[in-house]
């Protein structure tokens, strides 16, 4: 009896180091407060990028890093470019987690988050620059949550072990004093590795796939943003006049096509005689000049 409550005792003052060590996990997500997270980030990381600075994705294996992003996108059609942005998400494997339409008179206005794989981050954002909708507002974030990612891993470690202690205690215990007490501790340890599994896989989600905040305005007339901006607009809608001319047209020709027809067969028929007539006229007036 004795030997096992020293055990225990033993067990305790090792669960007592592994919980003080694991403190910043006690409560909510893996980032717990925004202090912590930030002491975190400023320890591991590189200097935030500038906001026309775009986001390096490259990282070792042992770096974690998180990358979110919002961006505000501007269309004239909102039943066309529909398609396209969620063939474009389909195309980089995303996933859609929730959207909200709201209507206000005729416009519409759409909000939705989306997860996209962290490797094809940058080449989604490209991919809608160049798309049909015009970006007004962009902005781009990392988070290193390397360390917090390696603590948690370490209290989960030293769980494990006490975990597997203890299980062998219960194998040798044999008064039933003795196997409620393991078997209570048993209970809290397993429910702290619970949760510290749980908050592992959330950041490996996290660090997978990036999050990014997307609104989608219908508007009558797209807001100047850049001369780039406005060289890409002009020349797509100058196209459309042209296209939506060539159509205006040939809607013009085979409407009048039955007049055009008569007109030439009049020309080819009255073609002779009428040169004819003004080769006669013109014959008179040489000759009438001559006397």
């Amino acid at each position: 009896m004795k030997k096992f409550l020293l055990a225990l005792c033993l067990l305790c003052l090792l669960a007592g180091c592994s919980a003080k060590g694991g403190a910043n996990h006690s409560t909510g997500s893996y980032a717990v407060t925004n202090d912590e997270a930030k002491s975190d980030y400023d320890y591991e990381s590189e200097p935030a990028p500038s906001p026309g600075q775009s986001l390096s994705l490259e990282q070792s294996e042992t770096e974690k890093l998180v990358y979110t992003g919002w961006m505000n996108i501007e269309t004239k059609d909102m039943e066309s470019f529909l398609p396209e942005f969620s063939a474009l998400v389909s195309e980089y494997q995303g996933i859609t987690q929730n959207m909200q339409e709201r209507n206000y008179g005729e416009r519409r206005y759409i909000s939705l988050t989306i997860r996209i794989p962290a490797k094809d981050f940058e080449n989604f954002i490209e991919a809608l620059r160049s798309g049909s909708g015009s970006i007004t507002g962009i902005r781009t974030d990392v988070e290193n949550i390397t360390r917090r990612y390696n603590d948690n891993e370490i209290e989960i470690e030293a769980l494990e072990t006490q975990h597997a202690r203890l299980l062998e205690l219960m194998s040798k215990a044999e008064d039933l004093s003795d196997i409620i007490l393991i078997e209570d501790k048993l209970t809290d340890v397993e429910t702290r590795l619970n949760i510290l599994k749980s908050w592992r896989s959330q950041m490996d989600e996290d660090v997978a796939y990036s999050t990014l905040d997307i609104e989608i305005s219908e508007v009558s007339t797209y807001t100047r943003t850049s001369f780039g901006q406005r060289l890409k607009e002009a020349f797509q809608e100058s196209w459309i006049d042209f296209a939506e001319g060539m159509a205006d047209f040939t809607v013009g020709v085979v409407y009048h096509l039955p007049l055009i027809l008569l007109l030439v067969v009049l020309f080819f028929v009255l073609r002779k005689p009428v040169g004819k007539l003004f080769g006669k006229i013109g014959s008179r007036k040489k000759k009438e000049t001559k006397e």
